[in-house]
């Protein structure tokens, strides 16, 4: 699994926490108490009754026998063990669950990872394992940070689409490094809705057997448009800083030419470097992710050009 797969399965995952975290204290009976699980081993002895949702982003959370979750557990990596009692549902979209005999679940379980069911374990509710999200998104959330050189090769590969584009398309290239310089604001806004809403999709689509194919095929154009947005950050970082040191502002035709594909480079490594930062690492890399997804998203892949609404709350009359 490339690091790309495992940067963005990462960045999902933190972006779903959020939107569970906001679902929590939106919800009729008030807020909700939520924990976050992100590294570690979290243990809920025998006789102790923890209250709230609980979701587990990566480590190792151990509900023991005799031990009671009041809320849903949502597991996005890592591993469940659970031996005593959740009183709401038990959702899976990846990493891996697995029920003693002593276990019981008060609500529905859902898992599409790895499943290790005691015949004991008693499920109040339904019980769906579906296929895994895909097979993309099951690694990536359990894959650890990719190795340097690995790091080095996907940004020399995209440094060397870059210079393509540059010379094949630049018009696109143009419009793509307009929005990602000139409209990063909306950009952002419309790049982290995209990751929600599409995470939110591809979760749907991937527990129904038919249509399967269709969210591996959504995760395949997503990924295809994250990289193009890295590569609109890269150029449009490269460029700026040709033109900045340059004497009057005026860089030379080769500097120019050079430009592009250097800052591509080094936007990747450093997104490459981010992945290793537990939480406030895929937080950064996060926003620049869909600062680039958004201008892809505004653009139509460098298609158009994105022109705002000049005075959108103007009275038309």
């Amino acid at each position: 699994m490339s690091g790309g797969a495992v940067r963005c399965g990462r960045a999902l995952r933190v972006a779903l926490a959020c939107v569970v975290a906001f679902a929590a204290a939106g919800c009729d009976d008030g807020v909700l108490e939520l924990g976050l699980v992100a590294g570690g081993v979290l243990e809920v002895p025998a006789g102790v009754e923890r209250a709230g949702w609980l979701v587990l982003l990566d480590g190792e959370v151990h509900v023991a026998a005799g031990a009671r979750l009041g809320g849903t557990l949502l597991v996005l990596g890592g591993e469940a063990r659970l031996d005593g009692r959740v009183d709401g549902d038990v959702v899976a979209l990846s990493g891996a669950v697995a029920l003693g005999a002593d276990a019981a679940v008060g609500g529905d379980l859902a898992v599409a990872g790895a499943l290790d069911r005691d015949p004991g374990a008693a499920i109040a509710g339904s019980v769906t394992v579906g296929p895994a999200v895909s097979g993309a998104i099951a690694e990536s959330v359990r894959s650890g940070p990719s190795g340097l050189g690995s790091v080095l090769a996907r940004a020399a590969t995209l440094a060397v689409l870059a210079l393509l584009a540059g010379r094949l398309a630049p018009r696109a290239v143009d419009r793509l490094v307009d929005a990602v310089g000139g409209h990063w604001i909306t950009a952002l806004a419309l790049g982290v809705l995209a990751f929600v809403v599409g995470l939110v999709l591809v979760v749907v689509m991937a527990f129904t057997v038919v249509l399967l194919p269709v969210s591996a095929l959504a995760l395949v154009v997503g990924m295809v448009a994250v990289m193009v947005g890295w590569s609109a950050l890269g150029i449009a970082l490269g460029t700026r800083v040709a033109r900045s040191f340059a004497p009057r502002g005026r860089a030379r035709p080769w500097a120019l030419r050079l430009a592009p594909p250097v800052g591509v480079f080094v936007v990747v490594v450093v997104l490459g470097l981010l992945e290793r930062l537990p939480v406030a690492g895929a937080l950064l890399a996060l926003v620049a992710t869909a600062v680039g997804l958004g201008a892809v998203l505004l653009t139509g892949f460098g298609t158009r050009r994105f022109v705002p609404d000049p005075d959108p709350v103007a009275d038309p009359t």
